[in-house]
């Protein structure tokens, strides 16, 4: 387990890093592009970039099935199969982008249909989704690439280029503002950023398996060993997404354009977080694949137990610390006129806390038992939708936040009430007390502490409010932890060991 603690930790650092400075730039880009084309141009964007993400979702879940499978047969030694896989991939993706092209086209034509917009932001935002339906032929027939480097462990590598990848489309923002380019102008730019790693993924690639081949064909008893497991993941991830992708599109229909950018808002406020959990899965879901391969229950146990229990401490850090300090860094980040915002960030914030759940999720997704997790996450995704879709247009952004609440609660009971202790055979009240609740307890107890003694000096510059109240959380949750739930030994073995 040496060499596979250091390469998770190897790629847990620069995934952690990558989405950081994702994260990071993207927040920066939301006042610039807001200031620079305005509210309402601006929530176009917005909307045209959640159609592309939620589209997504004709991957079927292959990008989990192809790691998964991938890593299975690099720990049995079945390179043949590897190539027939990524082959048969090539094929599937490619008829995927064609589709996704053809979807995108006629979504642009009827855009103003669809959408609450006036004509003239209509044919804007047609303009911008045709700019997007040509990108995507290249990103889909091409998506494979990403899968193999995850699943040979080369997670630093993929994760540099996709930071080459922000960096080049954070240059495009600075070059909009700077040549003052028109919206289509700097979309074509924003597109032509996500293209440019996929060569050098290719010939990274070649040099870890200089038999894999990028050209399609068709391999009927590999494709359907994977698609038969990818479609449950597909079930699951369908209404997933769908619960957490559509708010913005569901904004778009039933509320202002305007309620697209205070969405956007606040989600980039929310964005560290959000990649730096989605960023644990994917690293977790190699070495988890790999244990349940071999029969090793110990380290699966440890990753049920241990791992969440980290992943629980460092992801309520975050979301203490965020809400800590919402109100004067919504308002450094865009002014005081969007400072109600931070009522709506902080219930997102808290729906974060859902995340701890990687480690174990992981587990399940290495494994083929995920039929009865897909239909109740299918249950639980169209509730959300619904509600998202009836309370829109009453409390606008709001509305959607709630409904993604109700989503991640009802997936929370779901795991521990049923699947944990019933599918995985773990202790559920163990992991959920030990692993979960503890932490919780602790960032709590640490935010209302530094509240009271924030209210009592009563500071009122906000950016003295950030740094203050950030600090004074952060060293009371840091030492809280280390007396309770964590120790230095631990925080050892994880850095250096």
């Amino acid at each position: 387990m040496g060499r596979d603690k250091t390469d998770a930790r190897k790629g847990l650092i620069w995934s952690t890093f990558g989405k950081v400075l994702n994260a990071g730039l993207k927040f920066l880009s939301v006042p610039l592009l807001l200031n620079h084309f305005g509210e309402e141009k601006y929530g176009l964007i917005a909307l045209a970039l959640s159609i592309d993400i939620y589209l997504k979702i004709m991957d079927l879940g292959f990008n989990t099935g192809n790691v998964r499978f991938i890593s299975h047969w690099l720990a049995k030694g079945k390179a043949n199969s590897i190539v027939k896989l990524v082959e048969a991939s090539q094929l599937f993706y490619g008829i995927v982008g064609l589709i996704n092209f053809s979807i995108l086209v006629v979504l642009a034509f009827f855009s103003g249909q669809i959408f609450n917009l006036d004509p003239e932001s209509s044919e804007i935002l047609q303009k911008l989704i045709l700019i997007i339906s040509v990108t995507a032929l290249f990103s889909w027939f091409f998506a494979t690439t990403s899968h193999i480097l995850n699943a040979y462990k080369r997670i630093d590598f993929n994760e540099k280029l996709s930071m080459v990848t922000n960096i080049l489309i954070f240059a495009g923002v600075l070059i909009t503002i700077g040549l003052n380019l028109s919206i289509a102008q700097y979309f074509l730019v924003y597109s032509l950023s996500i293209i440019v790693p996929i060569p050098l993924r290719i010939l990274k690639i070649k040099t870890l398996n200089d038999s894999i081949s990028f050209i399609p064909r068709w391999n009927k008893e590999i494709f359907l060993e994977v698609f038969s497991y990818s479609i449950g993941i597909f079930s699951m991830g369908f209404f997933q997404m769908s619960a957490q992708n559509l708010r913005p599109i569901i904004l778009g229909i039933q509320a202002p354009i305007t309620a697209v950018t205070e969405f956007k808002i606040i989600e980039q406020v929310a964005a560290i977080i959000i990649m730096l959990t989605s960023s644990f899965l994917s690293v977790l879901l190699p070495f988890a694949t790999k244990y349940k391969s071999e029969g090793n229950v110990e380290a699966q146990r440890k990753i049920a137990f241990d791992v969440t229990r980290y992943l629980s401490v460092f992801i309520v850090l975050l979301v203490f610390g965020l809400i800590s300090i919402s109100s004067p860094l919504i308002e450094v980040y865009v002014g005081k006129k969007y400072v109600h915002l931070s009522f709506w960030l902080n219930i997102w914030a808290l729906t974060l806390l859902g995340s701890h759940n990687a480690a174990l999720s992981s587990l399940i997704l290495a494994g083929s038992n995920i039929k009865k997790i897909s239909y109740f996450t299918a249950i639980s995704s169209t509730l959300s939708i619904l509600i998202a879709w009836f309370l829109a247009p009453i409390y606008s952004v709001g509305g959607v936040v709630i409904a993604f609440s109700v989503y991640i609660l009802f997936q929370m009971i779901f795991y521990y009430i049923y699947y944990i202790p019933n599918i995985m055979n773990f202790n559920s009240g163990k992991i959920f007390v030990n692993s979960f609740l503890y932490p919780v307890i602790i960032g709590t107890g640490a935010y209302f502490i530094s509240l009271v003694i924030s209210n009592i000096l009563g500071f009122q510059n906000p950016y003295l409010l950030i740094m203050f109240n950030g600090t004074l959380f952060v060293a009371l949750y840091t030492s809280m932890t280390l007396c309770t739930t964590l120790k230095l030994k631990e925080i050892k073995y994880l850095l250096v060991d």
